[in-house]
C-alpha cells in the first residue's frame, strides 16, 4: 500500500500534462520561438512546484511544512493554467519565497556543521 501511496505522489504531477496540450498550443511547437521557450519554462517551473507540493519534498529538504506546500501549490497552480504573463510572473516569484526557507535553514544547518 506504501508502495502505491508513493508512486501515485510521483506521478501525479504527470496527469496534468496532456490537458497541456489542449490549452497552450505552444507545447506543439506552434508559434515563435520565444514562446515555445517561454511556454517550456514556464510549465517546467510549474511541474517542479506541483510535484514539490504533491510529495512534500523540495530539492533541500525532504519534508517542508504544510505552509510551504500551500506556497508551491499557489504557484503550481499560477504557472501551470492559461492565465496572462503577470500571473505566471507572479507564480516564479512564490515559487522562490517558497524556497527561500528551505535555503536559509540549509545555510545555518551547513555552517554550524564546519569545525
Amino acid at each position: 500500500m506504501e508502495t502505491g501511496i508513493a508512486a501515485l505522489k510521483f506521478g501525479l504531477a504527470l496527469i496534468f500534462l496532456p490537458f497541456g496540450f489542449v490549452y497552450i498550443p505552444s507545447l506543439l511547437l506552434g508559434g515563435s520561438v520565444f514562446d515555445i521557450a517561454y511556454t517550456f519554462v514556464v510549465l517546467l517551473v510549474g511541474f517542479m512546484s506541483l510535484a514539490m507540493a504533491l510529495q512534500g519534498a523540495d530539492f533541500i529538504n525532504s519534508n517542508i511544512s504544510v505552509q510551504r506546500r500551500v506556497v508551491f501549490a499557489a504557484a503550481a497552480l499560477s504557472l501551470l493554467l492559461p492565465v496572462p504573463k503577470w500571473i505566471n510572473f507572479f507564480g516564479v516569484i512564490l515559487m522562490f519565497a517558497g524556497w527561500v526557507p528551505g535555503i536559509v535553514f540549509y545555510r545555518k544547518a551547513a555552517a554550524g556543521s564546519k569545525i
